[in-house]
């Protein structure tokens, strides 16, 4: 089933071979660099559900050595104002969610008006995914920076983690605070990519403390 599937999904020019290693390891055989750089860089990649962790292999060790704890997610950072997307800054905030590995400036340079940024970021699949950064707004709420992270599998919106859904997860319910000090249920659709709403705790408090004014359409 690996083997049909990646086959299907890579559709690699030169031969490949697949070997199992154990129940939930399998070894990847590129003949060709090509074919590995491009599949590697388009990372991660899900079979039937299932998120696959795909890691170079050193030949100085042991397969049972190599580290599959974490995965490298293309993250989208939302509603970042235009003064804060330089680099030393967008590196600072994935910091939040793991070790920074690519920054993107998506758009033409000098766009301040681009929909979001994205980072590639080393994630530790074994803790919650973060929904957002909050970031210090003198005299006002603080903004919701929104993160989502594309091209994600199963995904639990009880405990926020990846590899399985909420009707298998017996763990308590993610929540995090908000600057106020009200909890929240941190996990749900808005860490996909696909999908536009924020918790509703942080809508309704988005409503009630900064009203859009009707007049400055470009400012909502």
């Amino acid at each position: 089933m690996v083997k049909d599937v990646t086959i299907k999904a890579w559709k690699p020019v030169f031969p490949m071979e697949i070997k199992r290693l154990s129940k939930e390891v399998f070894m990847f055989i590129f003949h060709h660099e090509v074919d590995l750089h491009k599949f590697y860089m388009k990372r991660p990649w899900s079979i039937r559900g299932g998120h696959l962790v795909l890691k170079r292999w050193s030949p100085d060790l042991t397969w049972q050595e190599v580290d599959f704890s974490t995965s490298s997610i293309w993250v989208q950072v939302h509603g970042l104002p235009p003064l804060w997307r330089i680099e030393e800054n967008l590196r600072r905030l994935g910091s939040r969610v793991g070790a920074v590995l690519e920054v993107d400036l998506i758009g033409e340079p000098g766009s301040a008006w681009r929909k979001f940024i994205k980072l590639r970021v080393e994630v530790d699949i074994a803790n919650p995914l973060s929904p957002r950064v909050f970031l210090p707004h003198p005299n006002r709420s603080d903004l919701w920076i929104g993160l989502k992270y594309e091209k994600i599998a199963d995904l639990c919106y009880r405990c926020g983690i990846i590899g399985h859904d909420q009707k298998n997860c017996f763990a308590e319910v993610f929540k995090l605070n908000y600057q106020s000090g009200k909890r929240f249920k941190a996990a749900g659709p808005w860490l996909r990519v696909e999908n536009k709403d924020i918790p509703k705790e942080i809508a309704a408090t988005s409503l009630t403390s900064n009203p859009a004014s009707s007049s400055n359409p470009s400012c909502q």
